[in-house]
């Protein structure tokens, strides 16, 4: 696939939702062993001004690789770089909404540069920039 018929299927925007449900929440602790009293103790979380227990920030990454590897045009894409900026804490069934647009192709390195935004309704929660190269 070229950078110019990747970017005729991906079209100005890609949105899509995701909940940070109870299952997303206890696999990724599962998986990570990350016991911080800020993400599984609420009354920890309470007393620190926070509505109740915070959501492991990197859930977010996890519904970023999900983008790039289930919802591209293209299935043979590869993440090159990505950052994230973390504005506002989530919490236990809230939903995101994930979108990204082009930022900018580099057909000689078969690259696109995407920037994102996580929102919860109308806030801005967190924000970056991806890279990815076709394979």
């Amino acid at each position: 696939m070229t950078i110019e018929s990747f970017i005729a299927q991906f079209g100005e925007k890609f949105s899509h939702d995701f909940t940070i449900s109870p299952e997303v929440y206890s696999s990724f602790q599962s998986q990570t062993k990350d016991m911080n009293p800020l993400h599984v103790d609420e009354e920890y979380a309470k007393g620190r001004g926070f509505q109740n227990r915070v959501m492991y920030g990197n859930i977010l990454n996890g519904f970023i690789s999900y983008f790039v590897g289930m919802c591209l045009p293209c299935p043979e894409v590869m993440l090159l770089k990505q950052d994230i900026i973390y504005l506002q804490a989530l919490y236990l069934n809230d939903t995101v909404t994930f979108t990204a647009t082009i930022e900018k192709a580099y057909p000689k390195f078969n690259m696109v540069d995407f920037k994102y935004n996580f929102m919860r309704q109308d806030t801005l929660v967190a924000r970056g920039h991806i890279q990815i190269k076709l394979l």
